[in-house]
């Protein structure tokens, strides 16, 4: 899944549970500790939210986390395998024992 896909959904899911409450904008913003612009920019998929304010945004509407993030993201990005620099390489010789 995009990352912008992503965010877009975290926020459908987090607008739709504030309307099944009835809860204004207003009222969940402040029962979350976050401005009712960075809840309108989480609904509107434009907000790269915390996993702290995700926690806080459910407890706020009342539905467990995963409801807001359990998504099918697709696989884990590739490793890539570069050569070690000064500063990393016991970093790099393990990535590279990984990589073959």
């Amino acid at each position: 899944m995009r990352p912008e896909a992503l965010l877009s959904e975290v926020g459908r899911r987090l607008h739709t549970g504030r309307h099944d409450l009835g809860l204004t904008m207003t009222e969940v913003a402040r029962r979350a500790g976050v401005s009712t612009r960075y809840l309108r920019m989480a609904e509107s998929g434009q907000a790269n939210l915390s996993l702290l304010k995700l926690a806080s945004l459910a407890r706020a509407l009342r539905v467990p986390m995963r409801e807001l993030c359990d998504l099918e993201v697709g696989g884990a990005p590739e490793l890539r395998c570069t050569k070690p620099t000064p500063r990393f390489r016991s970093v790099a010789r393990t990535v590279s024992k990984r990589c073959g």
